[in-house]
């Protein structure tokens, strides 16, 4: 799941792999694109600039080449190849993710293992599963030199090809290397962030080694793209009800004030830029505020300083676009049915889709490339490994650590927690539950799901009695000569005498990084809670625990998920023997009961990657 982080939300790009200028970018670095020369054929290799290295070679398409190596997805996972005429694999290992080869060494994850970085012979150089003692939740592909990473804290920071810590995992927010800048929200603005209050965060623009160049006040802010070319980055502002666009230098100070012709601002080139206004129609702007090209377009893209490709939708669908010239003068005879990317390589050609399936080269003349032996281009995909790798090593103790168990309760509650303070806890976990007391008037539990990066855990939280009650007072009232007395509602408080009675939660390993670690999770739990106090009594996937008196703790092994809490009472008649013999393949039902009281957790879900996505 991608996930679009406040304030870093990239403005739309008008095609594939439109860049923001120039820098050591991206498409920079493609060597090869996979295409096939007809329907029926396999998947080959083509350069940017039309020399096709091999053809009909694979069933499934390989990812875009750099630096001499692609990746080709089978069943079992990702295998490396050289680029040659004759691709050979590299390498005996295969990875379940890995990133494209855009420095000499790229993170890569095997089955079940943490991170790793792997030169281009497919050997791991670097084992990546802790930086500065904290574990790495993920990694992002190389830019210029650089990989964001990001601890299962929820922390990011940054490291280079030796795979050595330039920044601390100090921001909730972390931009890749863009110009030799990165932008980022520190810490310090976590619960502001959380809580959407874009007003009290200051992005900070920061070089390579952490230093701070500037800061961009997120109150005077709308969005910014997160990435620098030649010292500027497009952002935009609200002028009442107007998006206007401008360009911000490092020291977040308007390089290009915002402009309200702009709603967005696409690509920079020299000193022009692509743009779009409010209606979402395209057209060429210059940093003074001249328009070189009208708003009229439904797409345009610079592929020189005075060439630009620009679409018409209300064109016939194979002749929407073409290239013109600063005077709007048609350059060229072809028209053609989608731009598909520019500058792949630093080629001067772009590549089209002519008509449906038939694709082409395409020069800044407005004619097309004659490739070497006539070979046609039935489809090509722009296709790349990945951009960010997850860990699929759980470290169960960090895990147990990281539910904040303790002999009274877990993630900051307590039983024997007054209702008010247990529901004040509750809000500060978790933003969405309401602290109204009327909300909990005929309520004796809250409910919540708990981020653990690796996995969601489901939390319950139980209470003696009903959390709220309503305030009242007598009301006298006269009707036609009869006198009534009446209690009436005036708001709502919450029971002073409702307490916590059992903290629970659930955990599923029937799927992603837990599935058929659930007996790991069991035992490192049942560690923790085995150190919290005596032990009452255990079988092979259920102990019970005296904490403190009158109160015991509770870890079962259900065969679908682990269950655990504190609850109040001795544990005395808490019965394990439904738990003796489940496996896997033989689950039972989990019941934490106090008093009788059956404790309802709700399901943990699998939390899908946090694909960083600016």
């Amino acid at each position: 799941m991608k996930k679009v982080h406040l304030l870093f939300t990239a403005l739309a790009a008008v095609m594939l792999l439109a860049s923001c200028g120039g820098g050591e970018s991206l498409q920079s670095k493609i060597e090869y694109i996979p295409f096939k020369s007809d329907k029926d054929s396999n998947w080959g290799l083509i350069s940017p600039e039309g020399k096709v290295l091999f053809d009909d070679e694979f069933e499934e398409a390989p990812t875009m080449v750099m630096n001499g190596r692609f990746f080709v997805e089978s069943k079992e996972g990702y295998e490396l190849y050289a680029a040659e005429e004759k691709p050979k694999q590299v390498g005996n290992s295969v990875w379940k993710e890995v990133c494209d080869f855009t420095a000499d060494v790229t993170p890569a994850v095997e089955k079940g293992k943490s991170i790793v970085l792997i030169n281009r012979d497919g050997e791991v150089v670097k084992e990546m599963g802790k930086l500065n003692g904290k574990s790495v939740l993920t990694m992002q592909r190389f830019s210029e030199g650089y990989s964001v990473y990001q601890t299962t804290e929820g922390y990011y920071g940054l490291v280079n090809t030796d795979g050595e810590v330039v920044i601390d995992a100090q921001y909730v927010a972390l931009n890749a290397v863009s110009d030799g800048k990165l932008i980022g929200i520190d810490k310090k603005y976590e619960a502001a962030r959380k809580a959407g209050e874009k007003e009290k965060i200051k992005i900070s623009v920061l070089d390579t080694k952490g230093n701070v160049l500037g800061e961009i006040d997120g109150k005077k802010i709308k969005e910014v793209s997160g990435e620098y070319a030649d010292g500027l980055m497009p952002a935009t502002v609200e002028k009442g009800e107007k998006t206007c666009a401008g360009l911000l230098n490092e020291k977040g100070e308007w390089e290009v004030e915002p402009t309200s012709k702009a709603a967005n601002i696409h690509q920079v080139k020299g000193k022009k830029f692509a743009f779009s206004n409010s209606e979402g129609k395209c057209g060429i702007m210059t940093f003074d505020g001249e328009v070189v090209v009208r708003a009229k377009y439904d797409g345009i893209f610079m592929m020189e300083d005075d060439v630009f490709a620009v679409c018409d939708r209300d064109k016939d669908r194979d002749e929407r676009w073409h290239l013109i010239n600063a005077e709007g003068e048609k350059i060229g005879t072809k028209k053609f049915r989608d731009f598909e990317a520019y500058g792949l390589g630093n080629s001067k050609y772009a590549i089209v889709e002519v008509e449906e399936d038939n694709y082409a080269f395409l020069g800044a003349d407005g004619e097309y490339l004659e490739l070497e032996k006539g070979v046609d281009i039935y489809q090509v995909r722009f296709g790349m490994a990945g951009g960010t790798v997850e860990s699929d090593y759980v470290d169960m103790n960090e895990l147990a650590a990281a539910l904040g168990i303790t002999k009274e309760g877990l993630d900051g509650f307590k039983v024997g927690m007054g209702a008010e303070a247990a529901i004040k806890q509750a809000h500060a976990n978790d933003s969405t539950i309401s602290a109204d007391a009327e909300q909990y008037a005929y309520s004796s539990s809250i409910q919540y799901s708990k981020d653990l990066k690796i996995i969601t855990a489901g939390l319950y939280i139980g209470f003696d009695s009903y959390a709220g009650e309503a305030i009242t007072e007598t009301v006298t009232e006269n009707y036609y000569g009869y006198t009534f007395t009446n209690e009436k509602t005036v708001g709502y408080k919450f029971a002073a005498t409702a307490k916590v009675n059992n903290v629970s939660a659930q955990i599923s390993t029937n799927y992603g990084k837990l599935q058929g670690k659930g007996k790991d999770l069991y035992k490192a739990l049942a560690a923790k809670f085995k150190s919290l106090g005596k032990e009452i009594k255990s079988n092979d996937n259920a102990v019970v625990v005296s904490t403190g008196e009158g109160r015991y703790g509770v870890v079962l092994f259900t065969g679908n998920e682990v269950a655990f809490g504190i609850v109040a009472g001795d544990g005395q008649a808490f019965d394990i023997s439904q738990y003796a013999n489940v496996s896997a393949e033989s689950p039972a039902d989990a019941d934490i009961s106090a008093d009788e009281e059956v404790v309802d957790s709700i399901a943990a879900e699998e939390m899908e990657p946090d694909d960083y996505d600016m």
